[in-house]
């Protein structure tokens, strides 16, 4: 009698795509100028778009030569720019179409037909409306309609972990499940027209994008397996929380991030040790990790946490290029941007096991770990 191959849930296939309008160095600081109050430093506004290390980032609200007409040029120091309202129409208008080019690219490369997809996990923190993307997904995607749907809504960054983390579960509870995760995230419509530090930086950084992963059992050793997922709330050195240090709130103009200057030292100083106590559960060291995927929610973060782990140089130049590659590309585009990491590793063969490091709101970090 012939055995049957032993299968675990595997990550089948990632789709990422972007808007077709883009934006350029150059064309982000002429928006950041425009929407800036009028006593804001322009040199400051350069300086944050060149440590940004963002290059070229995508957008719904672009067109084809990087124009854009959601923001008004602020004439006083009390402009506000759009409402909120106003925001969430465009989210509304764009964000299951590229969800769904996302989800159609990871099904064709996976060879999977929408019929097998027996649960959806979206995710987003830029927009919500009810019926909302994944209602759209299901009709766009001819998906079955007794799918079973879960949103990851509003976590950050980091929601592509939490996402997979489901689907994982899913997968490992009931062997013939096949789980589409989806990521879509419009972050260009929430540009701050405020001067404060943080919110100017986060206009330098962020983009929209979309990323999609099929997750299901398969005997096929080359593909990945997400093996371990970890989360931590973290405090500060005094054992106080750090709920103010990252915060993403609705106002009447838009999504208003708050971002304090000690994040990467806050990081730094706290992901070494759990990453370390994590690892154990899997007899496994930083040592023993092929490559890194840290979410480059900017450079100094990337960079502290390299040196903070205490990677070899070579592990360092690789956690650091392509952390930056993604960044200097496309921008930070929340969720979705450490799933685009993934996509160009795999691509690209990288070594396993595999970490991956997002963090959010909190603050807060969520690990997987890739066999």
């Amino acid at each position: 009698m012939t055995s049957m191959p032993s299968t675990t849930p595997r990550l089948l296939a990632i789709g990422c795509v972007t808007p077709t309008g883009t934006l350029t160095r150059a064309g982000a600081v002429a928006l950041s100028n425009a929407v800036a109050p009028p006593s804001t430093s322009r040199d400051l506004l350069q300086r944050f778009h060149e440590k940004s290390g963002v290059q070229s980032r995508a957008g719904v609200i672009f067109s084809a030569s990087g124009n854009q007409s959601l923001y008004p040029p602020s004439t006083t120091e009390h402009d506000k720019g759009p409402t909120t309202q106003q925001r969430l129409h465009i989210y509304t208008q764009h964000a299951a179409t590229l969800a769904a080019r996302a989800a159609q690219s990871a099904l064709t490369q996976a060879g999977v037909l929408p019929s097998r997809i027996t649960h959806l996990v979206t995710a987003s923190c830029t927009g919500c409306h009810a019926p909302g993307v994944d209602i759209a997904l299901i009709d766009q995607l001819a998906l079955s309609p007794d799918v079973r749907r879960t949103h990851i809504g509003f976590m950050g960054c980091h929601a592509a972990i939490n996402s997979l983390a489901t689907a994982a579960a899913i997968t490992t509870a009931d062997a013939a499940a096949c789980v589409l995760v989806v990521c879509v995230e419009l972050c260009t419509i929430h540009m701050h027209y405020g001067n404060r530090p943080d919110q100017l930086i986060a206009n330098a950084l962020f983009a929209d994008g979309a990323a999609a992963v099929i997750v299901a059992h398969s005997s096929d050793t080359s593909l990945p397996h997400a093996a371990g997922f970890a989360s931590r709330v973290f405090r500060d050195a005094q054992g106080n929380p750090t709920t103010d240090r990252m915060q993403w709130e609705i106002t009447d103009h838009g999504f208003a991030m708050t971002l304090a200057k000690d994040v990467p030292d806050l990081l730094a100083a706290s992901v070494p040790t759990w990453l370390q106590h994590t690892l154990r559960r899997y007899e496994l060291t930083v040592h023993d990790i092929a490559t890194w995927a840290i979410h480059p929610g900017g450079p100094r973060i990337v960079q502290s946490l390299v040196q903070a782990l205490e990677l070899s140089p070579t592990h360092q130049a690789q956690a650091t290029a392509d952390a930056l590659a993604i960044l200097g590309g496309h921008g930070n585009m929340s969720s979705a941007t450490v799933l685009f990491m993934l996509y160009q590793m795999l691509q690209r063969s990288r070594h396993r096991p595999i970490i991956t490091l997002a963090f959010g709101p909190g603050l807060a970090g969520e690990m997987m770990l890739l066999r």
